[in-house]
This record gives C-alpha cells, sequence and structure tokens, in this order.
C-alpha cells in the first residue's frame, strides 16, 4: 500500500511540474547602459551581476548578490 501512496503522489507531483506557467528567461546585461536597482552603480564585472525576474515581466538588475539580497 505504501508504494502505490508513493507512486501516486510521485506521478501526481511530475504532472503539476509539468503544468507549470512559461519559463522565465533571463535578459542581456548591458554593463554600458544598466544600473543596480539598490546602490545606484554601473554594472562593473558581468560575472558577479545579479538579476531579478518578476512574473509580470519586468527586472530588475544589480551589480552584485549582496545588492540583490538586500532588495
Amino acid at each position: 500500500m505504501k508504494w502505490k501512496t508513493f507512486i501516486f503522489i510521485l506521478s501526481l507531483s511530475l504532472f503539476l511540474v509539468g503544468c507549470s506557467e512559461k519559463a522565465y528567461e533571463p535578459k542581456e546585461i548591458n554593463v554600458e547602459t544598466d544600473i543596480c536597482k539598490v546602490c545606484n552603480i554601473g554594472i562593473a564585472h558581468e560575472d558577479y551581476a545579479a538579476e531579478l525576474i518578476f512574473k509580470n515581466g519586468d527586472y530588475e538588475v544589480f551589480d552584485d548578490l549582496g545588492c540583490l539580497v538586500e532588495f
């Protein structure tokens, strides 16, 4: 009986994951024009930059992970 319950829950969770909403793709960070939302500094290093994407399609750019956490 435990196996049937386990398989049912597993298949239900896979079904729900397959029916999720659209995927949100990150936008290209432009180091010349994008400015950090928290500290208003331009993006100096793309390797440390972060981006937050909202469900409505808007996005915010941060110059490092610390500013993202602070936001």
